[in-house]
């Protein structure tokens, strides 16, 4: 955009990222992870671990189109399954992760939002399937796709 027109106002574009910014920064600021291009995990057992992802990879495996699945707590991975051909870098973890937590309104229903996540393809977007495991558990999940309608089948995934 500045390169064809150098006094382009980007405020226009920013409008409503306010928040994202600011807990970005704030992000930076209590913990190094972003820093150091590093993703800090949520500690648990082993077992625990592998449960949880043996889970989410025998509920979601057929599904057609699916990515990314990602479940965080905080700004700590829980786990992360992906199709073996894609890689998610620790800096569009962080954007994920900063998008979770700066959104309250993910909180209080399934959401369906489209992300770039610039490392995998700065020249596009996955469609994120976001919710919260229970109202009470601070686990959230979200499942990454290339397909736009896949959302209530993502929900059902959820649900199993």
């Amino acid at each position: 955009i500045f390169e064809e027109r150098r006094n382009y106002d980007l405020r226009r574009l920013l409008t409503g990222s306010e928040r994202l910014i600011d807990s970005l920064l704030k992000s930076t600021e209590l913990e190094p992870d972003l820093l150091i291009n590093g993703v800090s995990c949520l500690p648990l057992p082993l077992n625990s671990r592998e449960a949880i992802s043996n889970t989410i990879i025998s509920t979601c495996s057929k599904i057609k189109n699916l990515v990314f699945v990602i479940l965080v707590a905080g700004n700590k991975l829980i786990t992360l399954v992906r199709m073996k051909k894609y890689h998610i870098s620790p800096s569009d973890l962080h954007l994920v992760f900063n998008m979770v937590n700066a959104s309250e309104s993910f909180k209080t229903a399934e959401s369906w939002t489209p992300i770039c996540l610039p490392n995998f393809d700065s020249s596009g977007f996955l469609h994120c399937h976001v919710s919260y495991l229970t109202e009470d558990c601070n686990a959230c999940l979200l499942l990454f796709t290339v397909d736009r309608d896949l959302f209530f089948e993502l929900s059902d995934a959820k649900r199993k």
